[in-house]
């Protein structure tokens, strides 16, 4: 999309803003009537508060750093946290305020067991778990794969649209169908509340950002039954390092409908634009041997002043949900997301074209678009089986991804001396057009699921149920080169067993299998799918009346066939540097972790995680050897509270929060090494951040958060002397005033 077409898509887009504002804003249309309360005569309330249903537990307004219920993101079925046979960790709306997180990739950062590291691109995150990386992100609860392109082809997930996050670590096959057994994450939608409320966050950063957000929700006619909400969100100014500005719009509309007394229907709209001047491919570089140069920092840009990346994404989604007699709930969910890249941008390598090493900035310009659907339908409720009450999930999901880039002639720098930065180095060439090459890759999965919670005894649940998965893929690219596979009906099964020992304490243990295609290629074509098992054990807790919420597990997981580098062949695969792979043997994962998070008191907010995680290969040449050890560290400690202070200072809460991580290395000869051999290590780190907050009013907060209050200097990831290495966010403060109407 062009300037003009995207001023016009802008133009028409605020034009429906100003009409979903007359709705509800008080004083704009008639709607300001439908919040007023309704009575019959005599008095008696005739219209009383509308619960959202089949939304799962909503964490707005609540205040709470704890979700009763899961959206049934693991199994499909209606569970508490206690009562899923897997490690669950959500960040509701309270800690998602109280910590300023703007983007998914930040909130992650703080979610026991996960790290989000970077992958390739300033904003193309990759987030892992238990030593695998996290392939599907569902949106609503409706599973989505995830291509490892498509993060450059749409813009960032930012939270100003959802209500919480959720995290199911382990395999979650069932519903997902392929993926590693690593984690679900789940981003559970805003929805329309039942009466009216409007609020304004404005903020300013320390190094010249400043961001609006409007968030507005009401019911749109008398009798309450349509309920629409809107949000708009701009950000613009500069990013945390040299060089980097980010603009950004968002906008996003959803309507809920009770259509008669057992029906309920969600629709929503959303569009997001977003500039980024100064946006790198490939991060900083190290000197060739691996060895970080000592003038780098968080500040420090890898781009040029010219290159960029524009972004934008259209998103649409629908769900209805209608509640029999008999319990039954029937329910059918979709999503469609349009997303578009245009980028001019570039990485570096070290290279020996003759004599002396060099290091040498390579860039392109560069279109990617991404198209996904996907949906789910589903039946779930009771069932009376030799005198006691069980419930059963079906359903049928599934989705199509297209992801294609379309790239132009390569230009090419060198960077001397390296031990330094530039952005203003070299002029912007001429640029040709993006249609040298491309290559674009298409992936289709469906399947049909089912599964129970049968209750053996009063106390001891069984939670059993398999999928049958149909996968394809397909992609080309401009050599006419082409290749594919497909699976049918590949069995997935999920057993897991929970038991209440007391109304506090709850043991589980569950098993699952895996199955992961994956998009690399030896000299025959591509690889086999990734197979194994996942097996998981522990206790959760509850105390203070569930305030207070606990656990703790156990875990292995046994991976076979993952692909790793062959340096022995090279030309595998479509692309313009197609490299070449082999199946690596058995990788095990394994390790422990607990978690507690909630209220110990009424004004004091708590969470804690801590995982200890290895993950090594069990055969082959590398038996021994760690497995990724560049991105997953063995130990991950994370801590935060908030406490509101009493008496004269009961208007003030202070908080603050604690993430580290172990080691992380990588090692070896590489492409971007110029052949030499490197060592890239990094000790454990520690990041804190703090935040206080003061109600002005009742309606009004002052809230400044500081992130890494002590400027520690580390590395989100390591990959390579040229490529793949991001140092993280200088010490930023960020001053927020929040207002209610």
């Amino acid at each position: 999309m062009g300037i003009r077409e995207r001023a016009r898509a802008r133009r028409f887009l605020l034009s429906g803003s100003v009409v979903t504002l007359s709705l509800l804003v008080p004083g704009l249309a008639p709607a300001q009537e439908v919040a007023e309360e309704a009575e019959a005569p005599g008095g008696e309330l005739a219209l009383g508060t509308i619960t959202v249903t089949g939304a799962g537990s909503v964490t707005e307004g609540t205040g709470s750093w704890t979700a009763p219920q899961v959206t049934p993101s693991a199994t499909g079925l209606p569970l508490t946290e206690r009562e899923l046979p897997q490690s669950v960790s959500i960040t509701t709306n309270q800690q998602i305020e109280d910590q300023n997180f703007q983007t998914l990739d930040q909130a992650l950062t703080y979610t026991p067991g996960v790290t989000a590291v970077r992958g390739n691109g300033e904003m193309r995150w990759r987030y892992l778990a238990r030593g695998s990386e996290i392939n599907n992100i569902q949106y609503g609860g409706v599973p989505t794969y995830v291509h490892f392109y498509a993060r450059d082809a749409n813009p960032q997930d930012d939270l100003a649209l959802y209500d919480r996050i959720e995290v199911v670590r382990g395999a979650t096959g069932l519903l997902e169908g392929t993926g590693n057994p690593s984690a679900s994450v789940n981003l559970v939608r805003k929805r329309p509340f039942a009466d009216r409320q409007i609020s304004t966050d404005f903020s300013l950063t320390s190094y010249g950002s400043a961001e609006l957000t409007f968030d507005a929700s009401s019911p749109l006619n008398e009798a309450g039954t349509i309920r629409g909400r809107f949000v708009g969100n701009a950000l613009g100014g500069d990013g945390p390092r040299d060089n980097l500005t980010d603009d950004s719009v968002l906008l996003y509309g959803t309507l809920d409908f009770d259509i008669g007394d057992a029906t309920t229907a969600n629709i929503g709209l959303s569009y997001v634009d977003e500039d980024i001047d100064g946006y790198s491919w490939g991060g900083i570089w190290t000197d060739y041997d691996g060895s970080f140069f000592p003038n780098f920092d968080g500040e420090t840009s890898p781009s040029l002043d010219w290159e960029y990346s524009d972004r934008e994404a259209w998103t649409g989604f629908a769900e209805i949900r209608h509640e029999l007699q008999s319990g039954w709930t029937l329910k059918a969910a979709a999503r469609y997301n349009d997303g578009s890249t245009d980028m001019l941008t570039s990485y570096m390598r070290w290279q020996q074209p003759a004599g002396d090493i060099e290091l040498q900035r390579s860039g392109a310009p560069f279109k990617y678009i991404n198209e996904n659907f996907s949906g789910d339908v589903q039946a779930a409720g009771p069932v009376t089986l030799f005198d006691r009450s069980h419930e059963l999930v079906f359903g049928v999901n599934g989705g199509r991804d297209r992801t294609r880039y379309d790239g132009g002639d390569y230009y090419l720098f060198v960077i001397d001396p390296p031990d330094r930065a530039n952005p203003h180095a070299e002029p912007k060439p001429p640029i040709s057009p993006t249609n040298v090459y491309f290559w674009d890759m298409t992936t289709k999965q469906w399947g049909i699921y089912g599964a129970g919670r049968f209750s053996l005894t009063d106390q001891l649940k069984l939670i059993a149920g398999g999928r049958f998965t149909w996968y394809d893929y397909e992609d080309e690219d401009d050599g006419d080169n082409q290749s594919s596979y497909s699976v049918d009906g590949e069995f997935l099964p999920y057993v897991g067993a929970v038991y209440d020992v007391n109304e506090s304490w709850t043991v589980y243990a569950s098993y699952t299998e895996i199955f992961q295609p994956q998009q690399a290629y030896d000299r025959d074509g591509l690889l086999e799918p990734i197979t194994g098992t996942n097996l998981e054990a522990g206790v959760k807790a509850a105390f203070l009346d569930g305030a207070l919420t606990a656990s703790a597990a156990v875990f292995r997981t046994d991976r076979d066939g993952i692909a790793e580098p062959d340096p022995n062949n090279q030309g595998c695969g479509p692309g313009p540097f197609p490299s070449c792979s082999k199946a690596a043997g058995l990788v095990r994962t394994q390790g422990v972790e607990f978690e507690v998070v909630g209220a110990v008191t009424d004004r004091w907010n708590v969470f804690a995680g801590y995982t200890y995680v290895t993950s090594e290969y069990e055969e082959g040449e590398n038996s021994g050897d760690r497995f990724d050890p560049n991105v997953n560290p063995e130990n991950l400690l994370k801590l935060g509270t908030t406490y509101r202070l009493t008496g004269a200072l009961e208007n003030l809460t202070l908080g603050g929060s604690l993430r580290y991580q172990s080691e992380t290395y990588n090692e070896g000869t590489d492409w971007a090494s110029a052949g030499q051999p490197f060592e890239m290590r990094q000790g454990g780190f520690t990041v804190v951040d703090v935040m206080a907050r003061y109600e002005l009013t009742e309606q009004t907060s002052l809230q400044l958060n500081v992130d890494n209050l002590f400027d520690e200097l580390y590395y989100t990831g390591l990959w390579n002397p040229g490529y793949g290495n991001w140092i993280g966010a200088p010490r930023t403060a960020t001053l927020t005033l929040r207002h209610t109407f």
